[in-house]
């Protein structure tokens, strides 16, 4: 078959402090034919991103392409003039990025830029370019398609967004989708709809997909071909079930050994203890208006929210944006304020416990770089929390030195700025942090998120030896489901601000009852060790089940519910 893209020798460089040039690309090749979706994998650095702007021209200041060869349908465009490669932007070539808000004009409607995507690449009529605006819309199973011509970006979803831009992407019906992580910031469920949506408009459009991606499940289960890539360099290249599903290379099954698995690190070695943290009941509130001459809108962030830590235990906290994850995280750490119920830490009510209480909890976020003081240096960011404690100063320093062993950093650090360090150090120091207080419950927030699977593996193995160590109880909030079934004791599930499940790890993971929760576990697909060696792509085909005894389940989070048990520790949300 012959090649729509061919990439051979490929070399990006750009210039270093002292007068050098740093190649990140390196001799890198790769082939992609028509209508095939291959994805590119890698870790950050590793070249995926400046592969995607070469092949359109687009790279960074300072970027130079310094050797290697790229033909796209035959037709070398290494040396094309401006012009040339404007008019093949877009008409042959699309590219769709990560925040599609960040790429979609906020002050035209929706309609203005899909016509100009057709406009500038067709001599189609402004009903036809209407038309066909629709028609794509359509396809991605927008609602009241042709209403949305006349909204704006704000007035969608993130998900929304992306289908948003991937209709405008495909409407001139290019050749090539660069695809550069387009869901990445998108939860399980929104990732799912918008991948099988794009997948089939392209293969009907005959559209070739370059997919990058960090997401090895997601490349297993939408790519037929796939490119690895580590420093630069390609490291391996073939079928998605040569390279991933019966890796040779050492760095792939790398990646593979590192993704989160159930009972990682073995069994439990510490008991859960009495009751740490309870809540009852809990509402939270916010208020939302557009202009301040209008009466606020008053919008229910949790309602009614009841769960419980044990000492030592790590309940998991999951649901898709906006169903209050971080809401419960703030209001347990007395940063947001309850409408009605109640947040007791070891008896105590949290608004009572004044700054006492409050060291006894902290928090890890999900991006340790805007947490972190970029002024200080990291001793000083580490031990901040101590000036507010008992520890006298002369033994501060001591402490936060040892908390940096403890955490996986060396004393050196002590004086580094956090841009010195790399994304799973800043997080280390983040961890620290927290760890310095000792504190009886920390609450991570998404702490994993924005690393890589070599590093959030390590991080997660961190967390699990802390609290081996010091004992100390998590509220882990995550969207990442195989990062909670790793190292969750009991799950709560969210949906639109209400508890609709909630069990032990093995009863969310294993028997799954809520639409939500089984919801949520088919749209991710995962790769397992296969029994025979290798490994294989596993995807729940979770049907709905029932209610119990009679019972109708809820759809609206704003319905009364009632949390009935059906097995010990079981709970399960069911229309009151």
């Amino acid at each position: 078959m012959s090649k729509l893209l061919t990439i051979d020798g490929l070399t990006v460089s750009f210039p270093t402090p002292a007068g050098g040039r740093n190649e990140v690309v390196k001799r890198a090749s790769l082939t992609i034919a028509p209508g095939e979706v291959h994805g590119l994998v890698g870790e950050s650095g590793s070249g995926k991103t400046m592969i995607a702007r070469a092949i359109l021209g687009l790279l960074p200041p300072g970027g130079r392409i310094d050797g290697g060869s790229i033909k796209f349908d035959g037709q070398e465009l290494l040396g094309l003039d401006n012009e040339s490669l404007r008019k093949l932007r877009g008409a042959r070539i699309g590219m769709v990025f990560q925040e599609p808000l960040t790429s979609l004009n906020p002050a035209l409607p929706i309609g203005k830029q899909l016509a100009e995507s057709l406009a500038l690449h067709s001599d189609l009529s402004d009903a036809e370019i209407r038309k066909r605006s629709i028609e794509m819309l359509a396809a991605f199973r927008m609602p009241d398609p042709e209403g949305c011509l006349s909204r704006y970006p704000h007035e969608f979803s993130g998900g929304m967004r992306q289908r948003i831009m991937l209709a405008s992407v495909l409407l001139p019906r290019p050749a090539l989708l660069l695809a550069d992580e387009p869901t990445t910031a998108l939860d399980v469920l929104v990732q799912k709809q918008v991948l099988d949506l794009a997948a089939s408009v392209c293969r009907d459009l005959g559209t070739a997909i370059l997919l990058i991606t960090h997401d090895l499940g997601v490349v297993a289960s939408y790519c037929d071909q796939v490119t690895v890539m580590r420093y630069g360099e390609v490291l391996n290249d073939g079928s998605v079930e040569q390279i991933l599903l019966n890796p040779s290379d050492p760095y792939t099954r790398k990646l593979l050994d590192s993704l989160p698995k159930r009972g990682e690190g073995g069994p439990r070695t510490t008991a859960i203890g009495d009751e740490l943290l309870r809540v009852e009941n809990l509402e939270v509130h916010f208020k939302k208006r557009r202009f301040f001459w209008q009466t606020p809108i008053v919008k229910r962030a949790l309602a009614g929210v009841d769960v419980s830590i044990g000492k030592g235990e790590t309940l998991a906290v999951v649901g898709e944006s906006g169903s209050g994850k971080t809401t419960l995280g703030r209001t347990v750490a007395g940063l947001a304020k309850a409408a009605s119920g109640r947040v007791l830490f070891d008896g105590t009510p949290v608004e009572q416990g004044g700054r006492a209480l409050r060291s006894r909890v902290q928090m890890v976020f999900q991006d340790p770089f805007s947490s972190l003081d970029p002024r200080w240096r990291i001793g000083r960011v580490v031990g901040e929390g101590l000036r507010h404690t008992d520890v006298p100063k002369a033994e501060r320093a001591a402490l936060v030195r040892q908390t940096l062993v403890d955490v996986g950093l060396t004393e050196q650090h002590y004086d580094r700025f956090p841009h010195e360090l790399s994304g799973g150090q800043r997080q280390r120091v983040a961890i620290a942090r927290a760890v310095v207080m000792r504190p009886e419950l920390i609450i991570a927030d998404e702490p994993v998120s924005a690393l890589d699977v070599t590093v959030q593996a390590q991080i997660l193995a961190l967390f699990r030896d802390l609290q081996v160590k010091f004992g100390f109880s998590y509220l882990f909030i995550s969207h990442h489901l195989g990062v909670v079934e790793q190292v969750s004791d009991r799950v709560v599930v969210l949906y639109q601000g209400r508890v609709v499940e909630e069990g032990t790890r093995d009863q969310i993971f294993d028997d799954p009852r809520h639409p939500y929760t089984r919801a949520l576990l088919s749209a991710v697909p995962d790769i397992r060790p296969a029994p025979g060696g290798g490994w294989h792509v596993e995807v729940r085909d979770l049907e709905r089940v029932p209610p119990p005894d009679g019972r109708s389940f809820i759809e609206d989070g704003l319905a009364p519910v009632d949390l009935i048990e059906i097995a010990p520790g079981h709970r399960i949300a069911v229309a009151a």
